[in-house]
């Protein structure tokens, strides 16, 4: 009827969002928080258990080759470069699989998580194998397997939708967009999602290298179960978010 409002579609929010979008779009951010504990747990377990490295933050690891006063530094120098290489190795890999899978499937973000999840599965076996105090040789090899889970993990965060410039593995770009866009308080309505969701993972990363360290200093043979506890979690959430993502098929007579 002339000058009245278009009703909202069914099953929508009221503005015209689906509420399987929504429902997908909130179980995707929290799988990106979960994704950053995991981190944080995974570069605490580097630093106090691999050689004072990291394997998730690849700044660190840049400025760490040039601490040249540093106890070990040879060391300590090599086992950071490796972990760059590996992790950079693993997001170019990733990104080539990327581009493959978007021709025949919607999410290859998914099928990369499930990738990390095997690494991070393969890193797991071998520090439970030396009872978590690896020599020096097999220190390499931990390094090499924890990065190449971080790389691609990165890249598969860097493939989906509605990220907010999060990575999960650093989160030096979301504290930028933070201070520059506002926090989830002071942000317009359309931005606040966006802003509470890059505020809760700058909290979720120390959160997660609290969690990692003490287990470490507790558990230690345990520490390793936390980063892949944190992919396959995330796994499960992106797995249920694309399935309420998904129109239901219209079935015509």
């Amino acid at each position: 009827m002339g000058g009245s409002e278009a009703a909202a579609p069914v099953g929508s929010d009221g503005l015209g969002q689906p509420v399987g979008e929504q429902r997908a779009a909130r179980l995707r951010s929290l799988s990106l928080l979960v994704l950053t504990m995991g981190s944080g747990a995974t570069d605490a377990l580097a630093f106090l258990g691999l050689g004072g490295v990291f394997t998730a933050n690849m700044t660190g690891n840049l400025v760490l080759v040039g601490l040249v006063g540093r106890t070990d530094y040879p060391g300590a120098a090599f086992r950071a470069v490796v972990a760059c290489i590996g992790f950079g190795a693993a997001v170019r890999v990733s990104v080539m699989i990327t581009r493959r899978f978007q021709i025949v499937r919607r999410t290859p973000g998914t099928a990369l998580l499930g990738m990390s999840l095997g690494l991070q599965a393969a890193f797991l076996g071998c520090w439970l194998l030396v009872a978590a105090e690896p020599s020096s040789s097999q220190t390499i090899s931990l390094v090499v397997l924890s990065s190449a889970a971080m790389g691609v993990q990165t890249a598969a965060v860097r493939s989906m939708t509605e990220t907010f410039g999060i990575t999960t593995t650093f989160v030096t770009g979301t504290m930028t967009s933070l201070m520059a866009d506002g926090f989830p308080w002071r942000a317009p309505g359309s931005a606040r999602r966006g802003a509470a969701v890059r505020l809760a993972t700058v909290l979720a990363l120390p959160l997660g290298a609290l969690t990692g360290a003490l287990v470490l200093e507790h558990a230690r043979l345990a520490t390793a179960c936390l980063a892949p506890a944190a992919v396959l979690t995330a796994v499960v959430l992106n797995r249920v978010a694309d399935r309420h993502a998904t129109p239901p098929a219209v079935v015509t007579g």
